[in-house]
């Protein structure tokens, strides 16, 4: 990551607050945070790879975001290399909620490293898109990966340790008390659930790309929702 960084040229350049953006002025910071922004997604990315459907859904459902907010705007971006993609994820969206492929630490780094690299790219090509609205797209892995360092220091637990309780994990649990289905349907249907909340969220962005406000208030909101589902379903599994 540090090697692609220093010499794709490829930075997070503002992030529209005065101080942090006068800090992004200095090359050497802004490639520590643009590597420290990396880690973050690509770690976060692989903790939701628990479920089928959940990690390549989410992508594909960026990726969509990103074409259709281009497309109706005429914002910069590389249409082919974003529909090749799309179809790219898509089959292998089909292999994975049919269990005939897993997509593994590799796949989770790369999938979420090369949606990143767009996103940095689509940010500075076009000002007049909020950097919050790439923030937003990435919320869900992002928030999944600092949940899990607050969770592992509160109970000090071993950072180095599995993490069993991710949202995704408790909602897996949930429908399987819940239903009668296999765990394989569980499974799907929990990653399926997942992305129709982000989906939501991600078009609610689209009309506002433009308004920071509106978008950290929606990133405000998903938090709140992840916290208070986490919390209900944490209490409700461990009642019984």
């Amino acid at each position: 990551i540090t090697i692609f960084v220093t010499t794709s040229n490829n930075f997070v350049e503002n992030i529209r607050i005065e101080l942090f953006d006068g800090l992004l002025n200095n090359i050497y910071f802004k490639t520590i945070f643009t590597i420290f922004c990396y880690l973050i997604l690509i770690n976060g990315s692989n903790f939701i790879d628990g479920m089928n459907s959940l990690l390549i859904g989410y992508f594909l459902l960026v990726l969509l975001s990103l074409l259709l907010l281009s497309t109706t705007n005429n914002l910069i971006i590389d249409i082919n290399i974003i529909k090749k993609l799309i179809i790219f994820l898509f089959v292998l969206y089909i292999l994975n909620v049919s269990g005939l492929l897993f997509v593994g630490d590799s796949g989770a780094y790369l999938i979420s490293f090369i949606v990143g690299f767009i996103l940095i790219k689509f940010t500075n090509d076009n000002p007049s898109i909020s950097p919050y609205y790439a923030t937003l797209l990435l919320w869900y892995p992002a928030f999944e990966n600092l949940f899990s360092i607050i969770r592992k220091k509160f109970f000090k637990l071993n950072a180095s340790d599995a993490d069993n309780y991710h949202l995704h994990q408790l909602i897996f649990k949930f429908i399987l008390k819940k239903t009668k289905l296999s765990k394989f349907f569980c499974n799907n249907i929990t990653g399926i659930i997942i992305n129709l909340f982000n989906l939501t969220i991600f078009i609610l962005a689209i009309k506002y790309y433009f308004y920071t406000k509106y978008l950290i208030l929606l990133i405000v909101l998903s938090t709140l929702i992840y916290n208070l589902l986490y919390i209900y379903l944490n209490k409700y599994l461990n009642s019984k």
